[in-house]
């Protein structure tokens, strides 16, 4: 009757109702076994929910204020030749800014391969434009290397950042998500394609068998991390 205190014990009145505020929790994070109809309640570890929780929150952390960080090429070749004119006019792509060491020309070495001297030529055929942003310092070096591709050479660069790949556009006039950014580092073309709102290709590097152990690890590491996709 009301106003009549229960027979029930203090302790076991507290146990039934902590029960009944649990119970919507178990229904929440129920799911069904195998058999129909069957509902089946998980009942997760408050270590398990940290830890999730904790991986979200980096996630989402890296997402929003660290989008650069993801450095994967929208397409991986082995060189500049591996390039398909068809894979470009499917994405709208009518411009390429090339990096010049290790990507057109070996490191140092000064000397233009005749495939990648020749796919140059097919590409501007088919109505690409191409142009070449070189961090390289030696301005005098720049100066050969520019009539030695036949491209227009930007530099002294600094690149990742976009300021040299504006130029870049301003000169073939196109816009970023018009244009490819090919190269051979991922933190410096790959992450600029990024930055600027461009394409990225990624080549493999055309000194990586006389480059130095660390470089080479560095290589592989790229290669290994950054999934390619077919041409």
């Amino acid at each position: 009757m009301p106003g009549e205190l229960s027979a029930q014990p203090l302790s076991s009145r507290i146990s039934a109702m902590h029960t009944a505020r649990m119970k919507p929790a178990v229904r929440r994070h129920a799911h069904f076994s195998g058999a129909a109809g069957v509902v089946a309640p998980v009942h997760s570890s408050p270590a398990s929910i940290q830890h999730s929780w904790l991986q979200g929150l980096i996630h989402q952390a890296i997402k929003r204020f660290c989008p650069w960080l993801v450095l994967k090429p929208d397409l991986m070749v082995k060189d500049v030749t591996a390039i398909s004119p068809a894979w470009l006019k499917a994405r709208g792509i009518k411009g390429l800014i090339f990096d010049l060491d290790d990507t057109l020309i070996p490191l140092n070495k000064g000397v233009l391969a005749d495939g990648i001297k020749q796919k140059l030529k097919s590409l501007q055929k088919a109505g690409v434009h191409c142009i070449v942003v070189t961090n390289n310092r030696n301005k005098d070096y720049i100066a050969k290397m520019q009539t030695l591709v036949g491209l227009p050479v930007i530099g002294p660069a600094i690149k990742p950042l976009s300021r040299d790949f504006m130029v870049a556009l301003d000169r073939i006039k196109l816009k970023p998500k018009q244009v490819a950014v090919v190269g051979d580092y991922a933190l410096v073309d790959v992450l600029g394609a990024k930055w600027l709102g461009a394409t990225s290709i990624m080549v493999q590097s055309l000194s990586k068998d006389t480059e130095n152990g660390l470089m080479r690890l560095f290589r592989k590491f790229q290669e290994s991390f950054l999934a390619p996709e077919s041409v």
